[in-house]
């Protein structure tokens, strides 16, 4: 009887375990923001208004509270099908709270001997969504 209630109050507490989401480049933990679901809507709303691309740090800028960013995903060279001067880029996270997170995708521009970076797209995804999207940065 004592071996059964220990076996269930294992399963309970393992069920209700919250794991961590999925680590960063270089081994970064993602740093958590505290907005609220009001304040996550308002980003919402005004990342669809964005004519995409934008400045480098626009999104960041955007943030109405700061939240260090975590980077997921760097790529040093993938062709440009539309042919822009796009040579590679990265992707950060912005963790708004434990279960939203806003993806940026930068991609870097060489043009001559101009070299700048532009915002290619961002969208917000639950935790869930996060693990299975799959878009590239350009």
């Amino acid at each position: 009887m004592r071996i059964t209630v220990i076996l269930c109050l294992a399963l309970t507490l393992a069920g209700c375990s919250h794991q961590e989401p999925v680590i960063g480049v270089g081994g970064q933990s993602p740093k958590f923001g505290n907005y609220s679901r009001s304040e996550v809507e308002a980003l919402r709303v005004a990342i669809a208004k964005l004519p995409f691309p934008v400045a480098e740090h626009t999104l960041a800028k955007m943030l109405p509270k700061q939240i260090e960013p975590l980077p997921v995903s760097f790529v040093d060279w993938v062709p440009d099908r539309e042919k822009k001067g796009r040579v590679g880029g990265m992707m950060v996270e912005y963790w708004l709270n434990r279960g939203q997170v806003l993806r940026v995708a930068t991609a870097y521009y060489a043009k001559d001997d101009t070299h700048y970076s532009m915002e290619e797209w961002a969208v917000i995804l639950t935790a869930a969504e996060r693990d299975d999207y799959d878009r590239r940065i350009y």
